[in-house]
């Protein structure tokens, strides 16, 4: 089967969420299906993917007069809107059987002329609940454009989203083609654990909004409550982007992007997920768990993920920094059969079945 994948641009390399889904997306297809990513280059793919694979380049741009042209749509479908590129999506889709449209975004280019078992569109999250938890006028009518534009996708083609929280906030009712493809990780390749005594680990893109504003949250409202009990207490932060760290927070070391994250997760004692807006099942907690890392989030950032011995919620800042400095006191473990459910339960290959059964059989039908 031939299957082409349209996307804002390329996955590699896989150095934050959406990238990380979209990696293993093509990954699985590849193995079975000739692939073809559509989008704006980033870096070439690795090599040992190559076999069915291959990429081309698409020429995005954004159009802000679109905003003006389409007020009804959502900013980030008016802002792609092109006729250039339509018909160069237009154009690849002929020569293949199924075709992937990744995130909202990319929906721009989808025309009449597809037809609807031939196109699936992974919306991964939900954009209009993300807006809606972000509060104030102007995120609330963009929440309710976007809301508008996430229905009628699934009342024509096949969506899958991550969470049950995206399924619901888009169906409500059940009454329209949505279908959880949720989020995974792959087993690393070598995974060393020497943790590091009180030592704890952030990590992620520090350039997107619910990232950014969570880490600051941190360190503002818990991280003093956490040095005051535990003077020694260290946070590796590491990520690509900005660094998000005041100049005077003690003891914190800011990394910053790295190419290998088993040497850091592998000092790590605790990992941390502070986010408190957003949509979608947070990759990064599923990153922590296959390194073997227990976390403890904030509750929002835990929906989607099975509950389980090395994941803890907290529910209020001073939650939070109670639970951390127990996490750090007892040494969170699971059992080796717990362990091997739950990596078995949340594998790419087991996660993203539903999506790649849609793009297989055509579609909900």
């Amino acid at each position: 089967m031939r299957i082409l994948v349209v996307c804002d641009e390329w996955p590699w390399p896989p150095h934050q969420g959406d990238r990380v889904r979209l990696e293993a997306i093509v990954r699985i297809l590849a193995e079975k299906h000739k692939v073809t990513v559509l989008g704006r280059p980033s870096e070439l793919c690795p090599t040992n993917m190559t076999g069915n694979l291959r990429t081309m380049a698409l020429q995005i741009s954004k159009n802000r007069l679109n905003l003006l042209k389409h007020p009804g749509l959502p900013a980030a479908v008016a802002l792609r809107i092109s006729t250039s590129v339509q018909e160069r999506v237009i154009s690849e889709a002929k020569a293949h059987d199924r075709v992937l449209f990744y995130q909202m975004k990319t929906t721009a280019w989808i025309a009449s002329w597809f037809e609807a078992n031939k196109v699936v569109i992974d919306l991964t999250d939900s954009l209009g609940l993300y807006y809606a938890r972000r509060g104030g006028a102007f995120w609330q009518a963009e929440s309710a454009r976007t809301f508008r534009w996430e229905r009628h996708l699934a009342e024509t083609y096949s969506v899958t989203v991550s969470s049950e929280h995206d399924r619901q906030a888009i169906d409500p009712k059940g009454r329209l083609r949505v279908m959880i493809a949720a989020n995974g990780y792959w087993l690393p390749d070598h995974v060393e654990r020497h943790p590091e005594p009180n030592t704890l680990i952030a990590v992620g893109n520090w350039n997107y909004f619910p990232n950014r504003t969570g880490i600051l949250h941190f360190l503002q409202q818990i991280w003093p409550q956490i040095i005051e009990v535990c003077p020694d207490a260290r946070l590796l932060v590491v990520g690509r982007g900005q660094n998000p760290m005041p100049g005077s927070a003690v003891g914190i070391e800011w990394v910053g992007e790295v190419n290998d994250l088993a040497q850091w997760y592998g000092r790590a004692s605790l990992a941390i997920a502070p986010i408190y807006v957003g949509a979608g099942m947070k990759t990064k907690i599923m990153e922590a768990l296959f390194y073997g890392v227990p976390v403890v989030a904030s509750q929002f950032a835990t929906e989607g993920i099975d509950s389980n011995s090395l994941l803890v919620s907290s529910t209020s800042d001073q939650d939070m920094a109670t639970k951390i400095l127990q996490a750090l006191d007892l040494g969170l473990r699971w059992q080796e059969e717990e362990r091997v459910q739950f990596l078995e339960n949340h594998s790419w290959d087991y996660t993203l079945m539903p999506l790649i059964h849609l793009l297989e059989q055509g579609g909900l039908r």
